[in-house]
């Protein structure tokens, strides 16, 4: 139940999400985010409900693309798909490319759009492709993904540069010189701590969560948290049900042996056979999926104000925010099953005694400032 009190504040707040991936469902499946649907977790209709004015689409280069060739033509049409959603639907929406756009245009009673990329390989090596993308309305990246690349290692990836590249280091120095906001979620621990020695503004972690409320290797140690605060940047808690509860992270990890163990069951009976590969392969993740959403290990979305006040406590209240990856994860906790439920985050927070200042600035006022430091007014 959200008291009125509540309502009243997240309606009248600037609310961003630094983190969907939901433009991969126009890209892929063709579906239209300016209607209300039965799918995912956001649309524009449903952001109108949950008061989510601010959103950063992020516009994921899966690293299948680097074999295939495709890596720019992917990033292109990705954020082509962000630009036609704003250019189809003015009334409703328009790409933003600073804090100050980002208010006019929630002022003006609308939802604003914000690019963000995740994967630096995106950018093939070029810096002359970063500024391109950059003129095309991009203002941050996510510098790794799963994967490693040419900039920096990733934390889900076998390590091939011990952290941070030379080129990696001209990318964050472009990036701060252009007005570009580097964000250091999917990070290696060395590529973090390179990253936060060469870059000389605030950095945000656009959808990460605290390592020891929840061990998953993405979250966030203590050191690294402070070292963000002291950055001037943003941690925008991630609301992934197994980045935030530990009993669940391990539930999934069992299920995922298991599932790995069929996997290679299934590339040795379909080795030849491409089309039944895909098709064992999507019963299998449905099946896994299915498994994994016992609600007996299902965490509250209370979880994540706990995450939200773990920082808190750690940095103050100016260096954290909300980085849902609505789209990006099958793994949502009870209460925020789409975002039309977020105004229970504020709701929470009031309950737990956090003032309106405090919870303004963590539903968007914190990343707002962040914005103003690195890309300007």
């Amino acid at each position: 139940m959200i008291s009125d009190r509540a309502n009243k504040l997240h309606a009248s707040s600037i609310v961003v999400d630094a983190h969907c991936d939901s433009i991969t469902r126009t890209m892929d499946h063709q579906q239209d985010l300016s209607i209300e649907t039965s799918y995912g977790h956001l649309d524009l209709p449903r952001m109108k409900m949950g008061s989510l004015n601010c959103q950063f689409f992020s516009c994921l280069i899966h690293p299948k693309y680097i074999n295939e060739h495709r890596v720019i033509r992917r990033t292109m049409g990705m954020i082509d798909a962000v630009k036609a959603l704003c250019l189809r639907n003015p009334e409703m929406i328009e790409l933003a490319l600073s804090a100050s756009h980002i208010r006019d245009v929630v002022g003006s009673g609308r939802v604003a759009a914000v690019i963000k990329l995740e994967g630096g390989h995106c950018i093939q090596d070029d810096l002359a492709v970063l500024r391109q993308y950059f003129d095309l309305g991009v203002r941050a990246m996510t510098l790794a993904w799963d994967n490693s690349n040419n900039l920096v290692d990733g934390i889900m990836d076998d390590p091939i540069n011990g952290g941070l590249t030379l080129f990696g280091k001209n990318v964050i120095q472009e990036m701060n010189s252009m007005g570009m906001l580097v964000d250091v979620s999917h990070l290696s621990e060395e590529a973090f701590w390179d990253v936060m020695t060469v870059n000389n503004k605030p950095v945000i972690a656009s959808h990460s969560a605290v390592w020891n409320i929840c061990k998953h290797p993405r979250n966030l140690k203590d050191d690294q948290i402070k070292a963000i605060g002291s950055s001037g940047g943003v941690i925008c808690v991630n609301f992934a049900s197994d980045l935030i509860s530990e009993k669940f992270r391990q539930h999934v990890a069992l299920l995922k042996q298991d599932e790995f163990g069929e996997l290679d069951e299934i590339a040795q009976i379909y080795s030849d056979d491409h089309e039944a590969m895909e098709g064992a392969l999507e019963q299998l993740e449905t099946r896994t999926g299915q498994l994994s959403n016992d609600p007996s290990f299902i965490p509250s979305h209370q979880l994540i104000v706990d995450h939200i006040e773990y920082i808190i406590g750690m940095v103050g209240s100016d260096h954290v925010g909300i980085g849902s990856t609505f789209d990006g994860s099958v793994y949502l906790p009870s209460g925020l099953e789409d975002c039309t439920k977020l105004p229970l985050i504020t709701e929470e927070l009031m309950q737990r005694g956090h003032s309106n200042d405090v919870i303004a600035g963590i539903l968007g006022g914190n990343i707002l400032r962040a914005m103003e430091e690195v890309i300007g007014s």
